[in-house]
């Protein structure tokens, strides 16, 4: 090949765009081993704040955490990992708050899907969630998933929903009822958000976070028909907090 010609080709290949990544939720699953680990710490014994360390809310009297130990012991729990979480993208125009975009991520330490996607006008001047860019380094697995959630949203490819069987599976049994007619209604939400979204006129994008929910086992390994419910919180800081909510079981 004439030295020429190589080299015309070679600074053709060296000057073609990249090909952008598709978007990924994975960041999550950073988030799902932190969950598990200091949800296991807690079994253990440890207290919210050694178990969860920087995410301590410190909101929860002892009272309540006395309660929701005594809880889980009357149900055998021994153990306990993440199923999934409510990641949140609220949208401002003119520092006017004007939609929101609520999704469930079903999260493990080896990946994460969506199960759906709800979003609504709404309204306000009071900023909630944290820019993306002024989250920390604690927060920053929720900062890359939001903006993944986003690319995905205003995306004309069709959402990857998680599969109700799969999911069906994973939970106990008073979660399951009508869980396939609730995923073909989170499929129409999610398209109906995305159209909403692909119209909106906004200028600043917040993640906000909110519902964290763990699965439970007992010492014979089985699941038990009960969930762990938590709060995760970004502070106006861009940091995380966690605090465990309660035992449902309805």
């Amino acid at each position: 090949m004439h030295a020429a010609t190589a080299l015309i080709i070679a600074l053709a290949f060296q000057d073609a765009p990249a090909k952008e990544a598709e978007p990924t939720l994975k960041p999550l699953c950073e988030i799902a081993k932190r969950l598990d680990e200091g949800m296991q710490a807690f079994l253990g014994g440890k207290d919210m704040k050694e178990s969860f360390k920087n995410w301590d809310a410190g909101e929860t009297s002892e009272a309540v955490i006395t309660k929701f130990r005594e809880d889980l012991a009357k149900a055998h729990v021994v153990a306990a990992r993440t199923f999934g979480l409510e990641l949140r993208l609220v949208f401002y125009s003119e520092d006017k708050q004007v939609y929101q975009a609520s999704a469930m991520v079903h999260v493990t330490p080896a990946d994460a899907v969506l199960c759906g996607v709800r979003g609504r006008e709404s309204s306000g001047t009071n900023k909630v969630g944290v820019l993306p860019d002024k989250c920390g380094k604690e927060a920053k697995p929720f900062a890359d998933a939001g903006k993944a959630l986003l690319r995905l949203l205003k995306s004309e490819k069709e959402l990857p929903l998680a599969d109700a069987d799969k999911i069906s599976a994973l939970l106990p049994k008073f979660y399951q009822t009508g869980l396939k007619k609730k995923f073909e209604e989170a499929k129409a939400d999610a398209e109906k958000a995305k159209s909403q979204i692909a119209a909106l006129k906004y200028d600043e994008v917040r993640i906000f976070l909110d519902e964290q929910y763990f699965t439970a086992t007992g010492s014979e390994g089985g699941l038990k028909e009960g969930m762990i419910r938590g709060k995760l919180k970004l502070t106006e800081t861009g940091e995380v907090t966690f605090r465990l909510s309660r035992w449902e079981t309805k």
